[in-house]
């Protein structure tokens, strides 16, 4: 049932029991008036017999009055009988009338008892009409601010539906990131121990090259090659040098792999570029001709390259680089520079025999 059906029926009602009301009050009133008609010829009745009574009585008194004495006893008789039964029905109509004042009294009390209480009943009914219409309009605005907060509520629970329609990928996509944060997570604590004990490592190389425990040294550098080969310049120029200088099974060509890995990840790091350069001289060293002739130019351009960057440049072995680049000097028969080289390295590293002897050699041709 709708809200305007409910209030046409509320109002449906109030109208039949004030209508209820009204006709109660007006029968009521008849009743009334009926009953006070009704007493009033009763009495009306009572007072004609009476009348009726009383002048037939004095007649018959003014006749008995010239009878002889018997006669006139017998109509004393008659009269006072008369009299008698004429008071008697005076004092019943008396009493009649009495009950029926009485009677009309009561039906009068209770009349306008009726009455009042139809009015009363009239207003009460006419109060809880104009209630019931103000709670119904106050009703009417309470159901229009509820169906405006449910259609609201509506509204919210279909967004949260949608939401939940899309939650499924929701999910999915953070399961993913959170896939990817725990595979970036464990790749980071993986690199960071690996991290770790390439440091480890590059000490004990580091150690052991002091030492000169070449072995331990280059043994150290391949376990930091494997965790990090292609990313430590310090590790292959390490490897690449003793490749060339100490480990006996080693070849040239892994020495200049090495070296030229470490070149590519720090073009301009002295250390390596001269290291690189040494190499090429043991290469030109191995051949004749015009290839020893490119390899020991490509040496000669290395080492100066180096040493212009670091002139005091030392080696692994804490030998001045000047050395070999006096040694191709030297065999390319450029003896006065050699000499000048050798005196270099003598002035970098006084207390080594390398370029002392090697200087010496020289001046005794």
């Amino acid at each position: 049932m709708t809200e305007t059906k409910r209030d046409r029926n509320f109002y449906l009602v109030i109208l039949f029991l004030v209508a209820a009301t009204i006709t109660l009050t007006i029968v009521t009133s008849f009743v009334r008036l009926v009953n006070l008609l009704e007493t009033r010829d009763a009495k009306r009745s009572v007072e004609l017999t009476i009348t009726l009574v009383a002048p037939e009585t004095e007649s018959t008194a003014g006749e008995t009055d010239g009878e002889p004495p018997a006669s006139a006893l017998d109509a004393d008789q008659r009269d006072r009988a008369a009299l008698q039964t004429a008071a008697e029905a005076l004092a019943a109509a008396n009493e009649a009338n009495a009950d029926a004042d009485d009677a009309v009294n009561s039906a009068q009390v209770i009349l306008s008892f009726l009455e009042g209480a139809g009015v009363l009943i009239a207003a009460a009914l006419g109060a809880a009409a104009i209630y019931g219409f103000r709670n119904a309009q106050e009703t009417r605005r309470e159901l229009r601010e509820e169906m405006d907060d449910l259609k609201t509520l509506r509204k919210e629970i279909d967004e949260y539906r949608d939401t939940l329609r899309d939650l499924p990928d929701q999910v999915k996509s953070i399961q993913t990131v959170e896939a990817r944060v725990d595979d970036s997570l464990h790749d980071f604590q993986q690199t960071s121990i690996d991290r770790q004990q390439v440091f480890i490592d590059l000490l004990q190389a580091s150690q052991e090259l002091l030492l000169k425990n070449f072995r331990e040294a280059y043994n150290a550098i391949q376990d930091v090659l494997k965790r990090d080969g292609d990313k430590n310049p310090m590790a292959l120029y390490i490897a690449g040098w003793l490749e060339l200088q100490q480990i006996e099974e080693a070849t040239l060509d892994q020495a200049a792999d090495h070296l030229q890995r470490a070149l590519a990840i720090a073009p301009e790091w002295p250390a390596a570029i001269a290291a690189y350069g040494v190499v090429t001289r043991r290469r030109g060293l191995e051949s004749a001709g015009k290839t020893r002739e490119q390899f020991f130019n490509e040496a000669e351009g290395r080492l100066r390259q180096a040493l212009g960057k670091n002139p005091g440049l030392l080696d692994l072995n804490r030998e001045s680089l000047r050395g070999p680049l006096a040694g191709i000097l030297r065999d390319s028969d450029r003896i006065d520079q050699a000499i000048l080289e050798y005196e270099k390295a003598c002035s970098v590293t006084p207390g080594s025999s390398y370029p002392h002897g090697n200087l010496a050699a020289l001046y005794l041709r």
